[in-house]
């Protein structure tokens, strides 16, 4: 009975999903980053004897979602992108037809580009030394100078990109796969089951995990390649991951997700999430992260599996998330970089390209990289982001509201680390009053006893960043004055 009920309530969340996906409609409009202003304009401001720069809204109640990332270079160059990766001091991306970059990730100034002279296939990545790059009967090499350090013959194209872990290189193809030594790139074993693979594997310090076509999962050591176990699901398994070295985490292809404990040969628990195929799973602290191909994003207990929340990510879903400056930064088909809030896990921000995204997020210190490509000019655009704090404040109720009636003050913060909260109240322009001291709680609650124009002022800090934001509301004798 409770399995069917957990069902029957993800059925209906999903539901709701498609409404609220269907009746969203895509921006067009044709600018490099939109950042569309949960707040406008800026100010200056004496407050308890400092001065604060301010982003302040003119109305209570729902923000918009703003972008929280900033551009610090672009680049373009000629083809379609297929991938983007960083390795020490450099970015380097690919296109389609086999020209390669590398620039230096602070400023984006070019360093080398070069031409492979064949079509390459999607996907690039970086490893402890080097870059890889893929044709289709070849592995390449690159160091962080552009300089080719390895080119090898496969026996076939691969099934997805070239996995680098301690120095070993993990080659996936349809029916086998490879582990080479990565300075010679001489094979150490191979392992070609009696099933296709399915793409879907995870690397870890003793073993490896596969999964194929027909729903097994085998478990290799990962010193030479021997099967330890096999687990028949029954299932085609669409994504793995490894929450620590006693279970596992499996994401199927109709939409179910479970951990799975790997000695005792038992399912942990279990969740039905739809029928949307599960992309991959994030991991943090006691939490896990689920996306969907259908842009659902789900938030779970990795204990207990229990469903803590769930997002719309609009599109469809394309490319691992990973987490940014407390943040939780989501691809998909639409030109949007989605961010959603690691504590809250709602939406907090979205930034807008300029064309669509083909490669996944990469990251250098303090910085996010990105690549669209622009089909009608074939072109690729390369963009280095930085991640800028933002603070939304919201209202329990619209403006106006009488006297006399209870309010509730809340504050999303991002881009913080550790946040303490200190709120302010000014009356028709007066100078501010401090309501309450900094703390970590990010609510106020207030009950006005007079009528005016008010603006409600937070400012948000932690050991480094320090940021204003404020709210107009206004109070009157009685609603309709």
């Amino acid at each position: 009975m409770v399995k069917r009920a957990r069902k029957r309530q993800a059925l209906n969340f999903l539901l709701g999903f498609l409404l609220i996906v269907l009746s969203q409609p895509l921006s067009a409009r044709d600018f490099f980053i939109e950042h569309r202003a949960i707040v406008s304009g800026s100010l200056e401001r004496r407050l308890v004897a400092s001065v604060f720069k301010a982003d302040t809204n003119d109305e209570g109640g729902d923000l918009e979602k703003a972008s929280s990332l900033t551009p610090v270079w672009s680049a373009y160059s000629v083809g379609r992108i297929i991938g983007i990766a960083t390795l020490g001091n450099t970015i380097c991306w690919a296109t389609e037809e086999g020209q390669v970059y590398l620039a230096e990730a602070q400023n984006g100034q070019l360093k080398k580009s070069l031409d492979i002279g064949q079509e390459l296939s999607p996907g690039l990545s970086s490893g402890q030394s080097n870059y890889w790059l893929s044709a289709k009967d070849k592995l390449i090499g690159l160091n962080e100078e552009g300089e080719k350090v390895l080119e090898l013959s496969l026996p076939g194209p691969l099934s997805h990109q070239v996995m680098e872990d301690r120095g070993q290189l993990f080659l996936f193809f349809k029916n086998s796969l490879e582990v080479r030594d990565g300075l010679k790139g001489n094979i150490i074993w191979k392992y070609e089951p009696p099933v296709e693979l399915s793409g879907s594997s995870v690397v870890t310090e003793k073993e490896v995990f596969i999964s194929t076509i027909s729903g097994q999962l085998l478990r290799l050591d990962r010193k030479n390649g021997r099967l330890k176990n096999q687990y028949d699901f029954k299932e085609a398994i669409s994504s793995i991951a490894v929450p620590d070295n006693k279970s596992i985490l499996l994401g199927f292809v109709e939409g179910r997700v479970q951990r799975f404990v790997l000695d005792k040969n038992k399912v942990s628990w279990k969740i039905d999430l739809g029928t949307q195929r599960v992309e991959s799973f994030l991991i943090h602290g006691k939490k896990v992260y689920v996306l969907t191909s259908g842009g659902l994003l789900f938030k779970l207990s990795l204990l207990g599996g229990n469903l803590d929340s769930w997002q719309v990510v609009p599109g469809r879903a394309f490319s691992q998330p990973l987490i940014f400056r407390e943040e939780i930064l989501v691809l998909s088909s639409t030109p949007f970089i989605y961010g959603f809030d690691l504590k809250l896990g709602k939406q907090s921000s979205e930034t807008q390209l300029k064309y669509e995204v083909k490669t996944g997020l990469a990251v250098w210190k303090d910085l996010l990289f990105t690549g669209s490509y622009d089909f009608r000019e074939n072109r690729s655009l390369v963009i280095a982001f930085k991640k800028e704090p933002q603070v939304i404040i919201r209202a329990s109720k619209e403006s106006p509201q009488a006297v006399g009636r209870r309010i509730v003050f809340t504050v999303q913060a991002s881009g913080f680390e550790k946040p303490k909260y200190e709120f302010f109240l000014s009356l028709d322009n007066e100078q501010p009053k401090l309501v309450r001291k900094a703390s970590k709680l990010n609510t106020w609650t207030w009950i006005p006893g007079q009528s005016g124009d008010y603006k409600i002022i937070v400012r948000v800090t932690d050991k480094k960043l320090s940021k204003i934001s404020e709210l107009r509301y206004n109070i009157t004798s009685f609603i309709g004055e």
